[in-house]
């Protein structure tokens, strides 16, 4: 997954010896942003992008690709509810259904209320209809993703953010985290500092070990 440089998102598909499987441009407009991919046990393949309407907002798009040829399966659009860019993509074990069922996952920005707030959104991997949408912090403010999402042993998902407290996105920035519990809860942590001299912190690439965030 990557961007040429007139900002068109791309998917490549390479073999063991690095030979060019495909390559196919993605997205809907002329500038369409790779922010995360993934892949499931039978080799189909999903791809999130930031795209850009007609009205120059940005928001998520996810697209499901066949292994095979690089074509699109299912293309859902997120435009009416959230803001791109979405960062990483990932799978997620929802065991609140029965049986439980693998959904996949990522983060974005959502206007709730007057506000942007950092989410997690899940989508169902056969249709790519959006299953849940959980939202973070915070109540007044900006808030977006900067950084990829991920899903623990224990079924724990984090993604990492960034808040302003003016509407517009524009002033001091606090780095923050969203967590979804196996339970469905959001639990959300705002950083006002990590070190002092910062105004303008974000969090980009996270990890666990031992079920500690770093």
């Amino acid at each position: 997954l990557g961007t040429n440089l007139h900002a068109r998102g791309f998917a490549a598909k390479f073999n063991s010896d690095l030979e060019l499987q495909w390559g196919k441009y993605i997205g809907k407009t002329e500038k369409d942003v790779g922010t995360g991919i993934a892949v499931d046990s039978e080799g189909f393949i999903y791809v999130s992008y930031a795209t850009f309407n007609v009205r120059g907002g940005v928001y998520s798009i996810l697209t499901k690709v066949d292994p095979r040829s690089g074509d699109s399966i299912w293309t859902s659009d997120t435009s009416s509810f959230a803001v791109a860019p979405a960062q990483g993509l990932s799978f997620y074990n929802n065991t609140r259904t029965a049986p439980p069922t693998l959904t996949l996952v990522m983060s974005g920005a959502v206007h709730v209320n007057n506000a942007y707030k950092l989410s997690i959104l899940t989508f169902d991997p056969k249709s790519g209809e959006m299953i849940e949408m959980v939202t973070g912090c915070c109540d007044q403010g900006f808030a977006k993703s900067t950084g990829g999402i991920l899903v623990t042993d224990k079924n724990y998902v984090y993604a990492l953010g960034q808040h302003t407290d003016a509407a517009n996105g524009v002033g001091e920035k606090s780095p923050m985290v969203v967590s979804l519990t196996p339970q469905g809860v959001a639990v959300d942590r705002k950083l006002e500092r990590i070190i002092t001299s910062d105004v303008d912190a974000r969090m980009t690439h996270p990890a666990v070990f031992n079920e500690t965030l770093y």
